[in-house]
């Protein structure tokens, strides 16, 4: 299915109130993650089971947010679970680290909003799996490094391999 965005308009003014990125999980279930427009800043998600009919809510304060889209595709690639280890630290350094640098939101608000479409391209190449694979080795080196409480330089990998896979995939 891919990411889907859809936007939340108030219906007296017509104008934007939240966006949001839709993806099928492995398990059947659908999650959305939620962002407001005006700041960019990532709010929340809602996970829906088609099965039980139920979703479920979580704020940016909530454990286990998602929007980590070139992550996620990585573990995907991997076969590993949506709950692994490594997603789960990458979540971890985003909701506690990134978050709280003076251009975090900023950071993140461009992520969100380039991200789907670099996984989105890189999907359609024919080397895909070279370049999900070398994703994946990246992302192992940056969770060493978050895991061992080295912030600054797991941000550092993560904004250079972010501004050339947005250089790559994401420039018209």
């Amino acid at each position: 299915m891919g990411t889907k965005e859809t936007h939340s308009v108030d219906k007296d003014s017509g104008k934007i109130t939240q966006t949001n990125y839709t993806d099928e999980r492995s398990d059947g279930k659908t999650e959305t993650r939620h962002l407001n427009p005006d700041s960019g800043k990532y709010t929340g998600k809602s996970v829906h089971d088609p099965k039980t009919g139920k979703t479920e809510y979580y704020d940016r304060e909530s454990s286990g947010l998602g929007g980590c889209f070139l992550t996620t595709a990585c573990i995907e690639f991997a076969g590993l679970p949506n709950d692994c280890r490594e997603l789960q630290v990458m979540r971890h350094f985003r909701d506690t680290y990134v978050c709280n640098l003076s251009d975090g939101d900023k950071a993140l608000s461009d992520y969100y909003q380039i991200a789907p479409l670099i996984v989105k391209r890189i999907k359609f190449q024919e080397n895909s799996s070279e370049i999900f694979k070398n994703m994946l080795d990246t992302l192992k080196i940056v969770v060493k490094l978050v895991e061992s409480e080295r912030y600054p330089e797991a941000w550092s990998i993560c904004k250079e391999k972010f501004i050339a896979l947005k250089s790559k995939y994401a420039n018209d």
